[in-house]
């Protein structure tokens, strides 16, 4: 048995903010409107269990928010069902909590909820977390990681990587990378699938020629968020997005503390 210690899942591109430094941006213009079919999740658990991998830890990204995936609730359970995945995580920005339902939360280990500056339901989470505190973790999201004003700048590719792979987007798996791979590409000015070693179809034993030495030494890294040698900085997040009522201190009425000065290292990205 392989085990495969974090996968990546993106199920959705929709989002209803637009984050000025998301680390997701370029993937979920990929496919505009791309939502995961249960057709392709059953696909990418039968080959999983067939090639006798165990995914220790399923991260729900989005690469949008994975609370507008319109299989939420049946595809958590479908991941839950499956002998090949271990603990399951969530990365939501909150303002949907009231659609997952009690047995799809209950399919979930860990939710991590992003509280960004445009927060219009402080009343919804305070009664989340009342109920659910135990699986839930608060984020401010007050600052955002940049590593870079330049986007034709590039750092040494001598190994590690803040968000490293597998993941599955669509119907491939990108063995060695992240979400922040798209922005490299883009950065580079290459086409991302032409990119030789970056991914595979999904399909039986998809990981069959991973070669760890890849993982932040390709080429690609060079361009790419994730590499750890790229000096940065905290910066505030706009979401670009105004929503209806929202308080002037939507993080502080969640985040008692929020905004406060973070040390001045790259983040990973879960």
């Amino acid at each position: 048995m392989l085990t495969i210690h974090d996968l990546k899942l993106e199920v959705c591109s929709p989002c209803q903010n637009d984050c000025e430094l998301c680390a997701h941006a370029d993937l979920m213009r990929h496919i505009k409107g791309y939502q995961l079919s249960l057709e392709k999740l059953d696909r990418f658990l039968f080959y999983t269990e067939r090639s006798n991998y165990f995914i220790r830890s399923l991260s729900i990204h989005g690469p949008g928010e994975p609370f507008l995936w319109k299989e939420l609730n049946a595809g958590l359970r479908r991941l839950k069902r499956s002998r090949a995945i271990g603990w399951i995580s969530m990365v939501t920005n909150g303002l949907l909590l009231d659609r997952i339902s009690e047995d799809g939360l209950a399919c979930v280990d860990r939710l991590f909820v992003s509280v960004y500056s445009n927060y219009n339901r402080p009343d919804m989470i305070k009664e989340f977390v009342a109920r659910h505190g135990a699986k839930v973790r608060l984020w401010d999201g007050t600052n955002f990681w940049e590593h870079t004003a330049d986007p034709t700048q590039t750092a040494p590719a001598t190994g590690g990587c803040n968000c490293s792979g597998p993941m599955l987007y669509d119907d491939k798996i990108f063995p060695y990378c992240g979400p922040p791979v798209f922005g490299a590409a883009k950065a580079k000015g290459v086409e991302i699938l032409s990119i030789p070693n970056l991914w595979v179809p999904l399909g039986p034993n998809y990981m069959a020629n991973y070669n760890a030495r890849l993982v932040g030494r390709m080429d690609i890294c060079r361009h790419c968020w994730a590499n750890p040698n790229f000096e940065g900085r905290w910066r505030y997040n706009d979401p670009r997005k105004t929503l209806p009522n929202t308080p002037p201190d939507a993080i502080g009425r969640v985040i008692p503390g929020a905004g406060q000065e973070r040390r001045l290292v790259a983040p990973v990205v879960q």
